[in-house]
This record gives C-alpha cells, structure tokens and sequence, in this order.
C-alpha cells in the first residue's frame, strides 16, 4: 500500500472450473475498501479512482519482476531506505 495506489498481485480461485473475471473481483475489492475506510475516517464519497492498470503475469520470471517493483516501490520514491521498514507492506505470506 502506497500513500495515493496499492499493488496487488492477485490469484483468482476458480470456482466451478471458471474464475472470477478480473474487473469484477477489483470492483468488489475497491468497494468494500472504500466502505470500510470511509466508515474508519468517518467520511464519505468516493476513495478511489475509476481506472485500474493491471497485468497478466505469465510465467515465473514476470512474477518475480512485479514481486520486486512492489517490494522495493516505498524505497524508490523515497518513503523509506528498506523495504521491511515500510509499514504498509505486506505479502499475504510469512515473510
């Protein structure tokens, strides 16, 4: 999570033997984000941009490329010096 975007990289679960199109799985992401961070704020209206920039990572090398531009975003624009010191980090994993 960045001060003005997230990064995200996303693996649908298919369920039935299809996934969840992509559009409609950020949809719903940005909709209950927004709820949720608008009710902590106490405000209102909208939280995010219409547009979303998203990629298909295809193979594992295209993985690591995003993986590392995600990790290391915080450091080059000078948030912080480290990428564990960003705060907003995260991988859904144990690190």
């Amino acid at each position: 999570m960045m001060p003005d975007h997230v990064h995200a990289i996303i693996q649908p679960t298919p369920v039935e033997g299809a996934c969840e199109p992509l559009w409609r799985i950020m949809h719903s992401l940005k909709s209950w984000t927004a709820q949720e961070i608008n009710r902590r704020l106490r405000r209102s209206g909208p939280l995010w941009l219409d547009e979303t920039y998203d990629h298909m990572i295809r193979n594992r090398e295209d993985y690591e490329e995003k993986a590392r531009y995600i990790w290391l975003n915080a450091v080059e624009t000078g948030l912080v010096r480290h990428p564990s010191h960003w705060r907003w980090w995260g991988n859904g994993q144990n690190e």
